[in-house]
């Protein structure tokens, strides 16, 4: 129908037309004389009609802007209907709200035609918008039908908040308001609306919308509002009414039967929406929420609750798995980035700073330092190439105090191979005497020159070769090794190695190849003696020579070897120091060793998954960073205590730069993963 109006001219003897000249539908007579009402509002289409009267597009001519204009039915105006119609037009007029149909004019027109003028709304009810074009009642998707109900709600408390009922919420009062922001709800038809404190009992109304109290004649407020607020709740979710059948099955249900489940009529609904609706169907009016508002509140804590547990299911085994795969990309790549020189050098500035702050001990005993210092050279101005008989000499006495081992950290000149004393010490002493023998850059090595041909061949050529050892040291400071590949391809070891090997009458090969110093040993507390007090301390104090491994070296200004890196001297320290905890790690069996793989790979393998599970489980990225900087804190805790409480060192610095990369990905992941339900 297309609601087109005509005017009849009113003329005698005019027969007015039968049928609209538009789409050949029959017509009626709407009102009798002119079509402007009130002399104000020229009705212009029929918009719909109702049991109480009918609404018309009008324009109003002063203002030529449409609005709706309801009228009362001739047959309907009678003084009780003129009082609903009277009653409705004051109920809107006190009513200001968004989701509320605005009232602008109420009047009675010339002839006594009561009327009421609202806004014009261009959309469909909800009650059309909840069918199918084939006229089936459908289901409305939950997230849309929750803001549907909202909006009403927020209406219906404000009519009972100025003490009203509306008394007939169903769906068809409730139009959908099509705008630019979307449709908005309206809430309309007041006629049936009684005040709160009326204590209306009367049974009018919609029968598959009606409260139990009111069927059964008893006071009704607000809660009657609320039941109906379920109806519509109900029949928008479940897409059926809670109940069905003539007007006595209705009341006959309303009364006494539960309504069903709206999961179990539409098994796509969440289980958790059949509480909120069926507490608003509650046949007892104190059961019912006390407010509308209360009523959505809980259907959208209820979706709330759905959306969350539908999340967890779906979410949590796929990020579990994402999980995995990021901790065995993790895992593989701080296995592989410990071989990058830059992740290698700052690994090694993390070893120094857990040497820096572990407790010193004092290194073996049996230890002795001689060294060629300061106030040696102010003691005897002579070179070193003039030393021969006095280190000969006094070398040889050394052993005769009961000295183990001995081994000169120097590189030796030619000129000693003419020294007597010198020949004699090594004849006599070569099975546990080490002298230097220095690799350059072209790796020549040098050093054997400093004995004579004669002296070399009486020794056997097993004893000429294991009289040299290599005094170089890494360019790894907290690495040392047990034997370098002179330029034959042979293993020469080096200098602390043979020197310990001879120190303890065993070979050299039972050392492991590179293996850590020992920085824990405290090089303070090496027993150390100044060259120029040696002969004093022979003559008065033999003793202290006894049982020990004696180790001769340099430590003058000039010496080219005296500032070798440590992690706790920032001046350096000398070469022979350096070697003596060499030595002193080969003596204690290598403390320091290299943590097992399980030891750290375990600990960063659980820590990882359970940050990277939790950050991917995060609502926010800032959560995202924190449980990184705590998964952080906790590997770098853990190998820092390996290394305290085993003198273990983990790698740190590869896990934790693969740490920063999972992260990243992590995050990148978050972004593109379904957020969690809020």
């Amino acid at each position: 129908m297309c609601g087109l109006c005509f005017e009849s001219s009113g003329a005698p003897g005019e027969v007015p037309p039968s049928a609209c000249p538009a789409d050949g539908a029959a017509l009626e007579l709407a009102f009798a004389g002119s079509p402007l009402i009130d002399n104000k509002y020229r009705v212009e289409r029929c918009l719909g009609r109702g049991g109480m009267g009918a609404v018309y597009r009008a324009r109003h001519i002063g203002l030529d802007r449409c609005f709706a204009v309801k009228i009362i039915l001739a047959e309907r105006r009678g003084s009780a209907w003129r009082e609903l119609f009277e009653h409705e037009a004051k109920a809107l007029g006190r009513l200001k709200h968004p989701n509320i149909l605005d009232v602008t004019d109420y009047g009675i027109d010339p002839r006594g035609m009561p009327y009421l003028v609202t806004e014009l709304l261009e959309g469909q009810t909800l009650e059309a918008f909840c069918f199918t074009p084939d006229g089936a009642l459908r289901p409305v998707p939950v997230p849309e039908a929750l803001a549907i109900l909202e909006s009403v709600a927020t209406a219906v408390d404000l009519v009972h908040a100025h003490g009203m009922l509306h008394r007939d919420l169903k769906l068809n009062n409730v139009f959908l308001a099509s705008t630019q922001e979307g449709d908005v709800p309206k809430l309309m038809d007041f006629g049936l609306a009684a005040l709160v404190d009326s204590r209306a009992s009367d049974a009018c109304g919609t029968p598959e919308y009606m409260a139990p109290e009111r069927i059964a004649g008893e006071p009704s407020g607000i809660a009657a509002d609320i039941y109906a607020f379920g109806v519509m709740a109900f029949t928008m979710l479940a897409g059926c009414m809670p109940f069905g059948g003539e007007v006595a099955e209705l009341f006959e249900a309303h009364l006494h039967q539960s309504p069903p489940l709206p999961s179990a009529i539409q098994p796509d609904l969440p289980p958790e929406l059949d509480a909120p609706v069926l507490a608003m169907l509650a046949k007892d009016p104190a059961h019912r929420p006390p407010t509308a508002t209360e009523g959505a509140r809980l259907l959208s804590e209820a979706w709330l609750a759905a959306r969350r547990r539908q999340w967890r299911a779906s979410e949590i085994p796929r990020r579990l798995w994402i999980t995995a795969g990021i901790v065995a990309a993790m895992l593989a790549a701080a296995i592989g980035l410990e071989r990058v020189k830059p992740v290698a050098e700052l690994e090694l500035r993390t070893v120094d700073a857990r040497f820096a702050t572990h407790p010193r001990h004092a290194p073996d005993p049996r230890i002795l330092l001689v060294m060629v210092d300061e106030p040696s050279l102010n003691a005897n101005h002579a070179p070193l190439s003039d030393l021969a008989p006095d280190f000969g000499t006094e070398i040889a006495a050394m052993f005769n105090a009961g000295a183990q081992a001995a081994a000169l950290d120097f590189e030796l000149p030619e000129a000693w191979s003419r020294s007597p004393e010198f020949s004699k010490l090594i004849l006599s002493r070569s099975n546990r005497l080490t002298l230097g023998l220095l690799s350059g850059m072209d790796k020549e090595t040098i050093g054997t020159e400093c004995i004579g041909p004669l002296t070399a061949a009486a020794l056997a050529p097993e004893q000429f070769d294991s009289l040299f050892a290599f005094v170089n040291l890494d360019q790894d400071p907290d690495h040392a090794r047990s034997s370098y590949v002179d330029r034959s391809g042979a293993a020469r070891p080096t200098w602390a190695a043979s020197a310990v090997a001879k120190f303890e009458a065993r070979s050299n090969g039972e050392s492991p190849a590179r293996f850590w110093i020992d920085y824990t040993a405290d090089p303070s507390r090496f027993e150390q003696i100044s060259w120029k007090d040696v002969p004093g301390r022979l003559a008065h104090a033999p003793e202290s020579f006894r049982g020990r491994l004696v180790m001769v070296g340099a430590d003058y200004l000039g010496s080219g070897d005296e500032n070798h890196s440590s992690p706790f001297a920032e001046s350096g320290l000398p070469g022979t120091v350096v070697q003596a905890l060499i030595a002193n790690s080969m003596l204690e069996r290598f403390p320091i060793r290299d943590a097992p793989w399980y030891a750290w790979l375990i600990p960063f393998a659980l820590l990882s998954a359970n940050a990277i599970g939790c950050a991917l489980l995060m609502r926010r990225p800032l959560e995202i960073f924190a449980a990184a900087f705590a998964a952080a804190i906790c590997f770098f805790g853990i190998e820092w205590m390996l290394f305290r409480s085993m003198d273990w060192i983990a790698p740190i610095v590869a896990p934790l730069a693969t740490l920063v990369l999972a992260f990243t990905a992590a995050i990148l992941i978050w972004r593109a993963l379904p957020r969690f339900p809020v």
